[in-house]
């Protein structure tokens, strides 16, 4: 072979060299959807330790996804709202949230309510997920918590706690919970009632434990309302009161 052809071959093999596309790996498979396992409706301490109602939302991801998520965005829709709330950037260890109803924007707490969770998960090149599957939560009317008052200045009596019943709502089981500062005192056993009218609890007083209650302590209390055929509550209402 001459030097000629010699240079020709080597330029062609160059060519064919730089020609050559490269080829970057398929990117992983999307994520799955996560699945919604249960929600909850609980009195929580704010940032002020002033206890609030609030809905607890648990979830579990897709345990076949061959990637983990790099965050998880729960989306929020009422019936009466006009547009979906995103939660956003929920770190990928977490698997729930909660939020304060008092937060929420257009819900009217003299009616039923009824909201709509869904949650998906993005991957590490920022790529959403599947979405989940819708999960339904009944919001019932709050409870309108007659006593104790702001101020509880006098022996309280075997019925401390008085609350108004709903109409409508039949059948109802109800849990008496006492807290003071961060910490639950009490909570009742079972109460049941129908709707409408006014309950009573307890009928024999507090536990001997919580008799009498401190003077110039601050507690909270809260009723929450159940019915026979749903596996969370449908509503928790919180109050206060100073003992004078």
């Amino acid at each position: 072979m001459n030097s000629t052809m010699a240079k020709l071959l080597s330029l062609l093999i160059i060519a064919l060299f730089c020609n050559c596309l490269t080829v970057d790996p398929p990117p992983p498979p999307r994520l799955s959807a996560p699945t919604i396992t249960h929600v909850a409706i609980k009195a929580m301490p704010d940032y002020t330790q002033a206890y609030n109602e609030a809905i607890f939302v648990y979830w579990q991801k897709n345990a076949l996804d061959e990637i983990t998520p790099s965050r998880f965005e729960v989306i929020r829709q009422a019936v009466s709202d006009s547009f979906p709330t995103t939660i956003k950037n929920i770190p990928p260890t977490h698997d729930s949230i909660y939020e304060f109803t008092a937060s929420f924007v257009n819900l009217d707490r003299t009616e039923e309510n009824t909201l709509f969770y869904r949650i998906f998960a993005f991957d590490s090149l920022g790529r959403p997920g599947d979405t989940s599957a819708v999960c339904t939560v009944s919001l019932a009317r709050t409870i309108t918590l007659i006593r104790p008052g702001a101020v509880l200045n006098d022996p309280p009596g075997n019925e401390i706690f008085k609350w108004e019943i709903p109409e409508g709502i039949n059948r109802n089981a109800s849990h008496i919970y006492l807290w003071k500062s961060d910490s639950l005192l009490w909570e009742s056993d079972s109460v049941w009632y129908y709707s409408g009218g006014v309950a009573k609890y307890p009928e024999k007083g507090l536990p001997t434990h919580l008799s009498p209650l401190m003077k110039g302590e601050t507690y909270y209390w809260a009723v929450e309302l159940s019915i026979i055929d749903r596996n969370y509550p449908l509503s928790i209402t919180v109050s206060k009161f100073y003992v004078e």
